[in-house]
Parts: structure tokens; C-alpha cells; sequence
């Protein structure tokens, strides 16, 4: 179960991963079953498709539809079902395993970034369930993670120019989005319940400069034959919106991720990792 962080890398991940002989991925990325359950979404059909607001409007709107056009371009009738069962039967652990019906000899996973705002509660939930789980948590510098989240909402969606992102906008995100930001919240809820052997983190810039190394450390992890095109590994997946950051907006991404930074440092620091250190000098720099 890869649990994010969003635009921390999980798309190349699931891309590359479905590539390989010994896995076996649901045909969609995002399952968003736990993250539901811990928001108290009404998952009924009725619900969904009356939504004005919300992950349901998301959902129908956006989901569905993709997953349609996806289907009638590769007539795949395997992946149709699939689909049919996702979007219309009952949600429950029944439901959800039939998801991940794999052949012999096969892993399968969910990659769901939403799922690092999930509480304790909704994690010893997962855990007894799931015991043995292998969780990836990728992380990415959180000025570089919000700014970029901060482009796909307002300019992706909402086609703004790069000059419309202000202050308020990035308080806005903030406040709704506090989660996600929350990277030592994210971290203690999840070791909470399963052992750090059990807890994997990569961090995006290792996947910039070197995702060969970046990927083969997963799969050793996760115990998976490595065969692979290296070079289609250095190819970006689903390119986020290009545009650089204006310095207000840095100083300000700064001075809300610094907290996080250092204890990035502190945590990573026993395990020789030299990124968080970086990025603390970066934002230090950056504020002062």
C-alpha cells in the first residue's frame, strides 16, 4: 500500500510497477476506500450521483467519466468488469479484495496518497485486517510538494495564471489541506501500528536523480523480481503544470514547511539520508 504523499511521485510509481511480470495492478490507480471511510463519505449510489461538492462530485464527475473513455478506448472486456464492480457493487473488505484478485504468484497494491491523512483509528482498522502490509510512504520537499499541489489546483483546475496564486490562495489550501502537510503526523500514525521494517520511505529526489535506484530499492523491498527498461525509467509521468515559483510564495511555503523540515531531518538523520538536511538549509536560506 504506497499511502503518498501527493506529487511526491506515486503516478511514475504505479506506471512502473505495472510494467513488471510479478505484479499485478488494478487498472486504476486511486481506490480511495479508507480515505472514505475515515471522511465519513456516503459512498451510495444516490449520493454520488447528486453531489455538487465534495469527493462524490469528484467521483462521478471526474473518476467515472475518465474510467468510461479509458475502457471504450481499449475495449479491454476484463478491465470493463473490473470497473463495474469498482463503481457499482457495495463497498466493503469483500469489495475491496475482489480488486486485487491477482494470478498466482503475483503481488498487487493500492496507491492512494490520500491515504496519509488517515488517523489511528482508521489504521488499526487497516492492521487488522491487513497485519503483514508493506507500506511505501514517498516523501518530497514539502515547499516543493505544496507549491507543485498548489499549480494542479488552482492552475490545472481551476485555469488561473501563475500570478493568481496568492496569499489567501495558499492560507486557503492550507487550511483545508492541513493533512497532507502534516508529515510527522502521517509518520506517527502509520508506525504506530506497523513496525518500521513494514514502513518504507523514498524520497522524490532520489526518483530525479536516479530512478533506477529509486525503483529498485522499492522492489527489493517489496521482495519483486527487478527486470525493467531503464531507460523508459527516466521518462515523466503525467508532467505536472510547468511554472516557477514566485519568490513571495516560497517565503511563505517556507515558513509553513520549516517545522516539518526539521523533523524530516531528525527522523531521517539515522538512517543516513542526506535530502531533509538540504531542504532545511534550502527554506533557512529562503527565510532569512
Amino acid at each position: 500500500m504506497c499511502i503518498g504523499a501527493q506529487k511526491a511521485g506515486t503516478t511514475w510509481l504505479y506506471a512502473n510497477l505495472a510494467k513488471l511480470p510479478d505484479v499485478a495492478l488494478p487498472p486504476l490507480k486511486e481506490i480511495h476506500y479508507f480515505d472514505e471511510i475515515y471522511r465519513k463519505v456516503n459512498t451510495s449510489f444516490f449520493a454520488r450521483v447528486s453531489a455538487q461538492e465534495g469527493m462524490n462530485k469528484w467521483w462521478w464527475k471526474e473518476k467515472l467519466n475518465v474510467s468510461y473513455r479509458r475502457v471504450a478506448k481499449s475495449k479491454n472486456i476484463a478491465h470493463a468488469r473490473w470497473y463495474l464492480r469498482y463503481f457499482f457493487s457495495p463497498r466493503n473488505f469483500n469489495w475491496y479484495e475482489r480488486l486485487f484478485k491477482t494470478p498466482a504468484g503475483k503481488i498487487s497494491g493500492d496507491i492512494t496518497p490520500d491515504y496519509c491523512i488517515l488517523d489511528k483509528e482508521t489504521i488499526q482498522f487497516i492492521h487488522e485486517r491487513y497485519p503483514q502490509l508493506k507500506i511505501i510512504y514517498l516523501i518530497r520537499n514539502p515547499v516543493d510538494r505544496a507549491w507543485s499541489a498548489l499549480k494542479m489546483r488552482y492552475m490545472q483546475r481551476r485555469a488561473m495564471h501563475i500570478g493568481d496564486i496568492n496569499e489567501k490562495l495558499v492560507e486557503d489550501y492550507y487550511q483545508e489541506f492541513h493533512e497532507f502537510n502534516d508529515i510527522e503526523r502521517t509518520i506517527d500514525n502509520w508506525t504506530y501500528h506497523y513496525p518500521r521494517e513494514q514502513f518504507y520511505i523514498g524520497f522524490y529526489d532520489e526518483l530525479v536523480e536516479d530512478p533506477v535506484t529509486f525503483l529498485d530499492n522499492i522492489l527489493i523491498y517489496l521482495g519483486v523480481g527487478r527486470a525493467f527498461d531503464h531507460e523508459k525509467l527516466r521518462q515523466k509521468v503525467f508532467k505536472g503544470v510547468a511554472g516557477k515559483m514566485p519568490a513571495d510564495i516560497k517565503l511563505l511555503l517556507s515558513r509553513k514547511s520549516i517545522d516539518q523540515i526539521r523533523f524530516l531531518k531528525q527522523y531521517s538523520s539515522r538512517f543516513n539520508v542526506k535530502y531533509p538536511e538540504k531542504w532545511l538549509v534550502e527554506a533557512q536560506r529562503t527565510i532569512s
